[in-house]
């Protein structure tokens, strides 16, 4: 990696920090099974909610203290893990008295039974890897630090928009499994759409906000110079809403137990990423903006054309209405990025508190054209 001399010793300790959580994890792993069987996983959604402000709240305090270390978001996961631990091993022998580890009890052909049936998961793991971190490795290596620190800030748009993603797959496949084990396909395919429909209007109304108000709110929050990179910004975000609801799709493989072919499909797809990353900056020039134009082509490829096709062999009742979440997708960000943009013209974003006003105004109307357009769904089959 490229790193500034001044940063190199910040580097190693952020590594031993990260090494130390994920030893945590590994660890923790067993007692987590106590949370499945009592029903109580809210318990670490709150944990990782703690972990979430913890990272906010130990930046500011160190950075306020003078302390402008790049490890201060690892230091908080790491104490927030600690106590995870604890709460885990007691939790656990309060309400799993009958879970019981031992050295005598390890056997080999466990272990082997263990590493089998998550071999494709951390394929798929693999591959989306491939797809989302690397990216941020490549664009140190390539388009060295300064627009890498650029790049990894209006990513966090991105992120932001697969956090909502992973809190709707997380409401939505308990039903899924409940609908596949009362083998009920029909209904099964129904809600595998109208989940996509759903999902489509969620991720389509923060897309349109951040194509539209993106470049003001990094200049509020980053600096004036991020106006120049609006691109990126649109980039980075435009393409989301018709490529994360076939996350959707991608739940059946999972309730269906069908997940050794995407995962290999991923990490293919994940690889494919790398290749067009090297040729787009590297032959082609393109800099940080072959980046994330390699992304859009990749992930296009994955979940608007193999996700549906590989859908239609696992499931005989794939048809024409499979395409509805994706034809509203288009309506609602064409609508949707229009309206930001009426707004933005009547109340200019040019301090914080008309920016805030212009987005709330405009995260109302995108909201009720959301209720519309899912109420309308109907009329297309959906």
């Amino acid at each position: 990696m490229n790193i500034s001399s001044g940063y190199y010793n910040d580097v190693q300790i952020l590594f031993l920090m990260t090494l130390f959580s994920f030893l945590i994890q590994l660890i923790s792993a067993p007692f987590s099974a106590s949370f499945y069987v009592k029903n109580s996983l809210f318990i670490t959604y709150l944990i990782f909610i703690c972990d979430y402000l913890s990272r906010i709240m130990m930046t500011i305090f160190l950075f306020s203290n003078g302390e402008k270390v790049i490890w201060s978001s690892a230091l908080a996961t790491d104490l927030v893990y600690l106590g995870m631990i604890l709460i885990y091993y007691i939790y656990t022998r309060k309400n799993l008295p009958e879970l019981i580890l031992s050295k005598s009890l390890f056997k080999i052909k466990y272990l082997w039974d263990v590493m089998r049936s998550g071999l494709w998961v951390g394929i798929s793991y693999a591959g989306n890897v491939m797809l989302s971190s690397l990216t941020t490795y490549f664009s140190n290596i390539f388009c060295g630090v300064i627009i890498t620190g650029i790049y990894s800030a209006i990513m966090q748009l991105n992120i932001i928009e697969n956090t909502v993603l992973s809190v709707l797959i997380s409401s939505i496949l308990p039903k899924m499994f409940k609908l596949y084990s009362n083998d009920d396909n029909q209904s099964l395919y129904n809600y595998v759409i109208d989940s996509m429909i759903l999902t489509t209007l969620f991720i389509g109304l923060i897309s349109s906000g951040i194509v539209v108000y993106g470049s003001d709110f990094m200049s509020l929050w980053m600096g004036k110079e991020f106006v120049k990179y609006r691109l990126l910004i649109v980039l980075t975000v435009i393409y989301l809403p018709f490529t994360l609801p076939s996350q959707v799709i991608n739940q059946v493989f999972t309730v269906k137990n069908k997940v050794a072919i995407p995962a290999i499909a991923t990490l293919l797809f994940g690889m494919l990423n790398v290749f067009l990353i090297i040729i787009f900056t590297k032959w082609l020039n393109l800099g940080i903006y072959g980046i994330a134009i390699s992304a859009v082509i990749v992930q296009v490829l994955r979940d608007n054309i193999f996700y549906p096709l590989y859908l239609k062999n696992i499931i005989n009742r794939v048809k024409w209405k499979l395409s509805i979440p994706f034809l509203i997708g288009v309506v609602y960000m064409a609508l949707g990025i229009s309206i930001c943009f009426l707004v933005k013209k009547v109340i200019v974003p040019n301090t914080i508190l008309s920016f805030s006003l212009s987005v709330i105004v405009s995260g109302i109307l995108l909201f009720l054209l959301a209720l519309t357009l899912y109420r309308k769904k109907e009329h297309l089959g959906g």
